[in-house]
């Protein structure tokens, strides 16, 4: 586990568990048959050795950051964990923390004890009371963090204590005081168990946090791919609809020039049938004005389809613009909705005709795509120009239509946001608007 990110603090642990499962080991190996009074003596300083080095490893674990790193302890923790480890386990092995030919004798036979330990020297009892010292600073540090509310804090205090209580048992009944059952193997539980319990607890949360994490990066992940799909499909529509754009305007421009033929053709008809019947002349004004209206859906094209060409601004009238727009779209709608346009007088604005024209194109061919599925009656779209109390030109838009629902409606200017995505909508007109 100490291996992972953010988990190298855990290695303390390991060293903490380790000197507590050697020390309870060595208890259980004295225990299982009768010793000479030699081995009894290495007993006794093997556990001092691994008492020592267990509450260095407390030490270690307790004040490391997360980043496990030796180097960033205080300076005071790291002379205590190398006394500990470099001045206390070497004295501890050597034979001067025991008294020679000194050892008690704890008989229980109710509890099926009976066990002989060689008592300890001063050097020995002084070693087991620095390792206490040092143990009570880690409770200590450990009961302010439970009383600043640090999660598991609490519990840890309350098992260090408890340890704490079984280790001092365990050196008076060493030391000939007491006569009681040896505790510090129950002790060291006390104190392990509540720490495990938090790393186990901690690796949990962390592994169902990476597991959300993955899930919700798979999820935007596959949802930036349908978005990037999205795009290209958009981008490749939008070019498309440029290229027509451009072939609607050199069409247009080609069917210009006959159109010119066929208009001054006519008009040198009305000149000449002067004696013609009323018929003849009114079949001429109906040829005349239809060449007329040719002539304004061309010019309209050819406005609306330059408007990929780079922006020139100029003098622009607004009236015009919704005029070029009713022509453009009226082959497209007049069969679903009715539109209106109320062109009051408005101001000269400057602007690029042809992008303007697209504004005010992309909203109305909208409109009336909504307005062709309205079950009751037909749809009207109107367009009004007008200017504003404070001088400024507008253009307004507005439909008998059902609306745009709300969720809808605060995504707008976003780009690929549409209600006609089965019907081929893009997301991309209202943006470009």
């Amino acid at each position: 586990m100490s291996r992972a990110p953010g988990w190298r603090r855990v290695r303390g642990f390991g060293f903490v568990a380790l000197s507590a499962t050697l020390y309870s080991m060595v208890d259980v190996w004295a225990t299982m048959r009768p010793l000479p009074p030699s081995s009894l003596v290495w007993v006794l300083r093997l556990n001092l050795s691994l008492a020592s080095l267990h509450v260095a490893a407390w030490t270690y674990y307790t004040f490391s950051d997360e980043r496990g790193s030796f180097s960033r302890l205080e300076p005071w923790a790291r002379w205590l964990i190398l006394f500990l480890a470099f001045v206390c386990v070497p004295i501890s092995l050597s034979g001067i923390v025991a008294l020679p030919g000194a050892f008690t004798r704890l008989s229980m036979p109710e509890l099926g004890i009976d066990i002989t330990a060689p008592r300890t020297s001063t050097v020995g009892d002084v070693i087991a009371l620095f390792a206490f010292a040092v143990l009570v600073l880690n409770i200590a540090v450990y009961v302010r963090r439970a009383w600043v509310g640090v999660a598991g804090a609490r519990w840890i205090a309350a098992g260090l204590i408890g340890f704490l209580l079984c280790a001092l048992e365990e050196f008076l009944v060493t030391s000939g005081v007491l006569r009681l059952p040896y505790l510090a193997d129950i002790g060291f539980l006390l104190a392990l168990v509540p720490v495990a319990w938090q790393i186990g607890t901690r690796f949990i949360d962390d592994a169902t946090q990476l597991e959300r994490m993955n899930t919700r990066l798979s999820g935007e992940v596959t949802e930036r791919t349908q978005e990037r799909d999205q795009a290209r499909f958009a981008l490749r529509e939008q070019e498309r609809l440029a290229v027509l754009g451009r072939l609607a305007a050199g069409v247009g421009h080609e069917v210009n020039h006959p159109l010119q033929y066929v208009g001054q053709s006519l008009d040198e008809l009305h000149l000449h049938l002067t004696e013609a019947s009323a018929e003849a002349h009114e079949a001429l004004s109906d040829a005349r004005d239809g060449v007329e209206r040719i002539r304004l859906v061309v010019e309209g094209l050819r406005v609306y389809g330059t408007g990929a060409a780079p922006e020139e601004r100029q003098s622009v009238d607004l009236r015009d613009v919704v005029r070029h727009t009713m022509r453009v779209t009226e082959p497209q709608v007049r069969h679903t909705v009715t539109a209106q346009a109320a062109l009051g007088p408005v101001p000269i604005v400057m602007g690029d005709e042809a992008r303007l024209v697209q504004v005010v194109v992309n909203p109305f061919v909208n409109a009336a795509q909504a307005l062709s599925g309205t079950p009751s009656g037909r749809g009207t779209i109107q367009v009004v120009t007008r200017t504003t109390p404070d001088g400024a030109a507008e253009i307004e838009i507005s439909d008998n239509g059902p609306g745009i629902r709300p969720e809808v409606r605060e995504r707008l200017g976003e780009p690929y946001v549409t209600t006609r995505a089965r019907g081929g909508g893009t997301g991309l007109g209202l943006f470009i608007t």
